[in-house]
């Protein structure tokens, strides 16, 4: 297959919107299918393991995701960007993408000893030694994939990753049926992964050579690295506390921990995805126009802050019993994490649009530094609330997250001119009727019995309690959001 011309400039303007609108359909198809595969197969594997167990994989994990992000440095981004692609990029970026997991896979191997001593769990070596083959394998379908992209298969990227997850979340589950504990977590990951090289080699007509241009890989590199170090210092953000619980209170709690994480992290990628899909782009569009940024911005938080602000409040109100309800009874000592966790409803609806407004506008160094001050912070304080229990590093992670939030706001009045007032104006009407919703739920749980029919009929009882609020107090500021929603789609569409 001849990619030596292979650029998306001859595409007319009618068909590159076609072809864009279709593989944005697909894409939200994939995420979509992948964030509920996932969290299913979580649910499952969670009650089949054992706390320690999931902990375990949970620690290690953490490692290996860091690892894996640094081989992997961005480079297959540089060919779905490049506005040409000749064979000597596509055999670059592959040779690359491999010694540099190659290097990586060795460094986490050598890592994993004194890594278990420092969370003091000798059980996540082995673990991490078999998780470097894995990403070995995983770089050897980068430039396939990235070909599939830039050639706009997202339809057959979605089908692919439909049966790869499907069929790794299986086999992990038989895995974990035949008792074979943390390793069930492994082969899960291993399958999907050689599934995919499967699939990106069988069809994708490309097979490398030899033309490698050590001078077109150092650029691609150093803009990788970039990118890559912002995204690890905001992964470690929250994961950093996964390695405190298990140093200081032990694997179980780790994986307690994770679980409460969890189900924000689905909340979050529930309410807050379609939108935060959008962002970026809308926002880097407008990024010379301060008036029509602002506006953008406020809209754009209004319709995140919506649905994300009442499903994050209303969990900090029946966290223990959707624990329970989700995972069983062996997980309840996530109960109470959960239930302070949710008090980052404010944090997370401001956290998940500054960091796409500042890169829009271009302070990347200013949002670096402040990633940092962040992790710095949840270390120290995690290290604090660990000496007290679970409740209190998750109690560690809230304190921080309300303290740096000054500083996002007046970061994002410093480059936007957007002033914090009125970034708090239009969470008002989310917030209180969240507020409303927090307290019929807490009166609620008084008088009813913690089963689960009574739990779901509470959650349909705060949404209802919300959504009336909103309409009988903020019914004008939800129709200017959903009028400027349909506004951006006209025009997005003439």
């Amino acid at each position: 297959m001849n990619f030596e011309s292979s650029s998306s400039e001859g595409i007319r303007p009618h068909a590159l919107k076609k072809k864009t609108l279709y593989s944005t359909f697909w894409n939200f198809i994939r995420l979509g299918y992948v964030n509920f595969a996932q969290f299913v197969f979580f649910v499952i594997l969670a009650r089949m393991l054992e706390p320690a167990q999931f902990g375990t994989f949970s620690v290690a994990a953490v490692m290996y995701q860091i690892v894996r992000m640094i081989a992997g440095a961005g480079l297959g981004e540089a060919i779905v960007r490049a506005p040409t692609v000749d064979s000597e990029l596509l055999d670059t970026v592959f040779w690359g993408a491999l010694a540099f997991s190659t290097i990586g896979a060795a460094a986490l191997a050598a890592l994993s000893i004194p890594y278990s001593m420092i969370i003091r769990a000798p059980e996540v070596v082995p673990l991490l030694q078999a998780l470097s083959g894995v990403m070995i394998v995983g770089s050897l379908s980068v430039v396939h994939l990235s070909i599939k992209t830039r050639e706009f298969g997202h339809k057959a990227l979605a089908l692919r990753t439909v049966i790869t997850t499907t069929i790794g979340g299986v086999s992990g589950v038989a895995a974990a049926f035949e008792g074979m504990g943390t390793w069930s977590l492994f082969i899960q990951i291993a399958v999907a992964e050689l599934l995919g090289l499967f699939f990106w080699w069988t069809s994708v007509a490309w097979r490398p050579t030899f033309k490698v241009s050590l001078t077109r890989l150092w650029p691609i590199f150093s803009f990788g690295m970039g990118v890559t170090a912002t995204q690890i210092s905001w992964l470690l953000l929250v994961r950093v506390q996964d390695v405190v619980v298990s140093r200081f209170l032990g694997l179980a709690a780790a994986a307690s921990y994770r679980v409460s994480w969890r189900l924000i992290d689905v909340i979050v990628q529930t309410t807050f995805g379609p939108i935060g899909g959008v962002t970026s782009v809308t926002l880097s569009r407008l990024q010379n126009d301060k008036v029509a940024f602002r506006r953008a911005y406020l809209r754009l938080q209004g319709l995140a802050s919506f649905l994300t602000m009442p499903a994050i409040a209303g969990f900090a109100a029946l966290g223990p019993e959707i624990i329970t309800l989700t995972f069983g009874h062996k997980w309840a000592y996530a109960g109470p994490a959960a239930q302070i966790l949710g008090w980052l409803a404010i944090p997370f609806c401001l956290n998940f649009l500054v960091g796409p407004a500042l890169q829009a506008l271009g302070a990347s160094v200013a949002m670096s530094r402040l990633a940092l001050l962040q992790l710095a912070l949840t270390t120290v304080f995690s290290v604090v609330g660990a000496q007290f229990g679970l409740e209190y590093v998750a109690l560690a992670y809230v304190i921080r997250a309300y303290l740096t939030l000054p500083l996002q706001l007046r970061l994002l009045q410093k480059f936007s001119g957007i002033e914090p007032l009125a970034v708090m104006k239009e969470l008002s009407y989310p917030i209180i009727c969240s507020g409303i919703m927090v307290v019929v739920l807490l009166v609620g749980k008084k008088y009813l019995d913690p089963n689960p029919i009574e739990v779901v009929l509470l959650i349909f009882t705060g949404a209802l309690v919300y959504f009336l609020s909103i309409f009988a107090i903020g019914r004008r500021w939800l129709i200017e959001n959903v009028n400027s929603l349909k506004g951006a789609i006209r025009h997005d569409s003439q």
